[in-house]
């Protein structure tokens, strides 16, 4: 029987030693400060010595900000201490602490070292620069544009189709981007759930509202959920990823460049298995866009509880307390006026120190008010204003004056051409504004509608300038492309 594999076969025994140590919030800091600093460069690796007294530093700061650390974390061996006070006692500290949490991370697994030539250097191990990479999206809120994401899957998708043969591996990144997508989708969801479990247990209105605003509306709303509800929705282009995985598993012949391209770039032992995982990647991406619908209903159902307990906060803060508050005060301002000592005993009325309110009929049920009919009203009828109305219609003259348009570049061409194969654009004559306007834009006809008009026209540039009376200009040549019938071999009896 096929053994599983376990997490342990992966990572070192030990490598989790210091996370739950006793001194562990120590461990997960300086983790991370080396992750994000001391190992950070990119083919720059760092002596042994430097990363001790790095260690040493930041053993320092951390203990003046937060109080010594526990005694009995570092479980070095006697023959390791020895070895290493040795050290601490040739460098210019004597400081040993520094030394031990070194050794006590190379003997978890955290700190890899290595020799070049006489120089002693220091590493992350592989495992654990991905689980502190991972760690790090845990503290600092794993949140990314939507936008970009699902663009990365269509991009990906699109250069599959185009580039088969040489971008197959595009098909993978799409299922990969979209896979991490899902599941930042599913923690968001979770994280909100967590967030209006901690806003709902609050107790005092102070409470509520920091807990609301800091953690709900300044690291959700803000920072990653508001995109959802813009105009510019990034799910607008899920309709064109789903169209595009649709058309690559219907396209017979584009699925077997992709499938041989999988086989020879090793993704894939034949092309039967090629297919299979090629139809399973496009199956997954296919699926988190077709129902992600659900996930975006339940972070908004979230978001909606959360306001609702916020909105009837807000609207019961205020109730009536009975009048106590204006008693009190009228209490207040009547004794300063009496001018006594206040030494002096004042014989008070008991119902002004009633803090709770007395029951009466702004606490007490009161039926709901029969709601009143709505009244007969004459609707005026405005006529809009002439000015405004006549203001519209130059606008809307002006937008058809300055729009160029597939038709208006074609007739124009048209005209200039008529009777001629080619003509240069020194030979046109520019009469009016309207001229003028397609004029300009006439060296990009080739390029423009999508290469509409690159069927009929073709633009040469030519090595010499031009002017007319509207500008000066590097001159080309109009040619109308020629329409040839050719006619197919004949085939005798």
């Amino acid at each position: 029987m096929e053994q599983a594999v376990t997490l342990f076969d992966k990572v070192p025994d030990k490598i989790f030693r210091p996370l739950a140590a006793t001194n562990r919030r120590f461990y997960a800091a300086l983790l991370l400060h080396l992750y994000e600093h001391t190992f950070s460069a990119i083919g720059d690796t760092p002596r042994r010595a430097d990363v001790i007294s790095e260690l040493g530093d930041y053993i320092d700061r951390y203990t003046r900000q937060n109080g010594a650390l526990e005694q009995g974390d570092e479980d070095v061996a006697p023959l390791q201490a020895r070895a290493l006070a040795r050290e601490a006692k040739s460098s210019d500290t004597q400081d040993l602490r520094r030394y031990f949490t070194f050794q006590y991370l190379v003997d978890c697994g955290w700190l890899t070292e290595s020799r070049d030539r006489f120089r002693k250097l220091v590493d992350l191990s592989a495992e654990g620069r991905l689980l502190l990479r991972e760690i790090q999206k845990i503290v600092q809120g794993d949140t990314r544009s939507y936008g970009g994401a699902v663009l990365n899957v269509l991009g990906a998708l699109d250069a599959a189709v185009a580039f088969p043969d040489d971008r197959s591996e595009a098909i993978r990144n799409a299922w990969s981007f979209s896979s991490d997508f899902s599941h930042h989708l599913r923690s968001l969801s979770s994280r909100m759930r967590r967030i209006e479990d901690h806003v709902l247990s609050q107790d005092g209105l102070r409470a509520v509202f920091q807990a609301f605003f800091d953690e709900f509306v300044a690291d959700m709303l803000i920072a990653d959920y508001k995109t959802l509800k813009t105009r510019n929705n990034p799910f607008r282009f899920r309709h064109n990823i789903l169209q595009r995985v649709t058309e690559i598993e219907g396209d017979a012949d584009l699925m077997a460049r992709l499938c041989g391209a999988y086989v020879r770039e090793g993704r894939a032992a034949d092309d039967a298995s090629a297919d299979l995982v090629i139809r399973r990647e496009l199956h997954d991406v296919y699926r988190l866009f077709d129902t992600i619908d659900r996930h975006l209903e339940v972070i908004s159902e979230t978001q909606q509880r959360i306001e609702r307990k916020i909105h009837t906060i807000v609207r019961y803060m205020d109730r009536h307390d009975g009048g106590a508050v204006e008693r009190a005060t009228a209490a207040i301002r009547a004794l300063g006026a009496t001018g006594v000592r206040m030494e002096t005993d004042v014989p008070t009325d008991p119902c002004l120190l009633l803090l709770d309110p007395l029951l009466g009929g702004d606490i007490l049920y009161n039926r709901r008010q029969v709601s009143r009919g709505i009244d007969r009203s004459m609707v005026r009828e405005t006529h809009p204003d002439p000015a405004f109305e006549a203001f519209r219609l130059a606008k809307l003259d002006y937008a058809r004056q300055v729009t160029v348009s597939p038709q208006r570049v074609r007739a124009f061409l048209n005209r200039i051409l008529e009777g001629r194969d080619s003509v240069t654009g020194s030979e046109i004559s520019v009469e009016t504004v309207d001229d003028f306007i397609v004029f300009q834009r006439l060296r990009d006809v080739p390029f423009m509608f999508d290469g509409a008009l690159a069927r009929d026209f073709s633009v040469t540039p030519l090595n010499r300038r031009a002017c007319n009376s509207w500008l000066d200009f590097p001159d080309f040549t109009v040619t109308r492309a020629k329409t040839v019938t050719a006619k197919g071999p004949h085939h005798g009896a």
